[in-house]
């Protein structure tokens, strides 16, 4: 892959969920991995436990891929882990990690260099409501 893509240009590390339909999840279901976008555009993510390439994306960006984030399931539209890349195509487009799918490719004016996904509000009342019970 490396070879046909150049070199990586840019990772991020990323906590993805297992699968299933299922609300809860717990750490067997969870696979660190992480995400290298290449300056030819491709993307793979490689488990870090392993080291075995988990999702590879070779075409999305026609270009160097700049920037991407990982959005966890809690905090996804389809409850699905998320990847978003950037790059300097001046196209954002959104991966679902689960199904090894892209599901959108967004076109803009000029290349981008940066990305942000925002917290949900549920994701917020979650997390403060786990402080609330340490604090105990």
């Amino acid at each position: 892959f490396d070879s046909q893509h150049g070199n990586p240009c840019t990772a991020s590390v990323l906590a993805a969920g297992g699968g299933g339909s299922s609300s809860s999840s717990s750490t067997r279901d969870i696979a660190l991995l992480l995400a290298r976008g290449y300056q030819k555009g491709g993307i793979v993510a490689s488990s870090l436990l392993d080291g075995n390439d988990q999702v590879r994306f070779e075409y999305g960006h026609k270009g160097e891929v700049t920037c991407m984030v990982a959005v966890p399931p809690e905090q996804s539209p389809t409850k699905t882990p998320l990847l978003v890349s950037g790059g300097l195509d001046g196209c954002v487009c959104v991966w679902d990690l689960q199904k090894k799918d892209r599901l959108g490719r967004f076109r803009c004016r000029s290349p981008v260099l940066s990305l942000h996904w925002p917290q949900t509000a549920e994701s917020t009342r979650r997390r403060r409501r786990r402080r609330r019970k340490g604090r105990g």
